[in-house]
């Protein structure tokens, strides 16, 4: 199982919750919370996230 494969399952988990938003907020209004985990969702899966609203919009 390759890391890009590995970040599409997450992605996929992450998706159907708002952990994503959350963790960005959380970022963002500095709390410490989980401080590693926000940061590791914010640099490795919201990139992707990015990249496939890039990819469904090409496709309309």
């Amino acid at each position: 199982m390759n890391d890009e494969h590995a970040i599409k399952i997450l992605y996929m988990i992450f998706n159907q919750s708002n952990i994503i938003k959350q963790a960005i907020a959380n970022i963002y209004s500095g709390k410490v919370f989980c401080k590693q985990f926000s940061e590791m969702i914010f640099f490795i899966i919201y990139p992707y996230h990015i990249e496939m609203r890039r990819r469904d919009n090409r496709r309309k």
